[in-house]
């Protein structure tokens, strides 16, 4: 609701505007002036007293209600609004201007200026009836005129920040996407052995040096066909640092050797799998050195222990 009109209408008939947390406004009557011998009449003025401690307004109030017939709760209430809109222009070193009447700014002394309109008392009073008759400054605008400015003014904290979150959300999409797909790679060129090779059975050999090398065949099996028993010297133990199905720790092993770890994988059902690693190690160390290796490679859902 514009209550501009109503201000100035109630200014002229009282010869006198208090409005609440900003001042008092005085309608001045014309007095004479003596020019060049001949007596003209001035236009009336407005005289204003800055006063942030005004509280309440109950007869404007009245008036406001009275003139909109609303309540005199939802007449105050749209009055309260008005006027801490004002404020926050004020606030933010903008001018406010209440059509009809003048504008006021907020000096660094925390007092209120006031600019009357060069408007005469007969305009004033066609003021009652329209919108305004002044014409403020263009680079003005009423806080009583339909417009979002402190609104626009208040979103447009937030864009940046929804632009950050939504970039940053992007960017884990995108990388999330491409660790699957090369997760997904990695465990097909795993899994994929050449026709020559499926089905075939390589004998146990056992060397000079007392290591021994197996290779066992899956036939049951069409996607993996050989898992490689590593060579594992005495003096070494296995710490084993995950157990998962196939997938997984084809996965986990590919990702490993990618690293350059000396990983080892093992099957004796080909089901269940482990990943570990065949260090030497004396026998007082081993629990210090799989600390370690848990630490490092182990997920929270799989267990973790040395083997001999």
């Amino acid at each position: 609701m514009k209550l501009a009109p109503l201000l100035v209408e109630y200014l002229i008939a009282n010869k006198q505007l208090s409005l609440p947390g900003i001042g008092v406004f005085r309608l001045e009557p014309t007095e004479l002036k003596e020019q060049n011998d001949d007596k003209k009449i001035s236009p009336g003025h407005i005289l204003f007293q800055s006063d942030p401690t005004i509280k309440d307004a109950p007869e404007l109030t009245s008036f406001i209600a009275s003139k909109t017939g609303k309540m005199k709760a939802l007449a105050a209430s749209d009055l309260k609004s008005q006027l801490e809109l004002g404020q926050e222009f004020l606030n933010i070193d903008k001018t406010f201007v209440i059509e009809g009447i003048g504008s006021l700014v907020k000096l660094r002394t925390g007092e209120f200026e006031f600019t009357q309109y060069d408007t005469a008392p007969d305009k004033l009073k066609t003021s009652s009836v329209k919108e305004t008759t002044a014409t403020p400054p263009h680079d003005y605008k009423s806080v009583f005129r339909k417009n979002s400015s402190v609104s626009k003014m208040r979103a447009g904290k937030f864009i940046p920040a929804l632009l950050v979150i939504a970039g940053i959300g992007l960017a884990v999409f995108i990388g999330y996407k491409i660790y699957e797909k090369r997760i997904h790679k990695n465990t097909e060129s795993a899994t994929t052995v050449p026709e020559t090779q499926k089905n075939e059975t390589v004998p146990v050999t056992e060397d000079n040096s007392g290591t021994v090398e197996k290779t066992e065949t899956l036939n049951n099996n069409p996607e993996i066909t050989t898992i490689q028993k590593p060579l594992i010297k005495e003096d070494s133990y296995k710490f084993i640092v995950e157990e998962a199905d196939k997938a997984r720790a084809l996965a986990r092993y590919n990702t490993f050797r990618n690293w350059g770890l000396q990983i080892h994988i093992e099957t004796s059902d080909s089901v269940h799998f482990k990943l570990f690693f065949a260090l030497p190690s004396a026998a007082i160390d081993t629990a210090k050195t799989m600390d370690s290796l848990r630490l490092l490679y182990t997920p929270l859902w799989s267990r973790s222990y040395v083997e001999n």
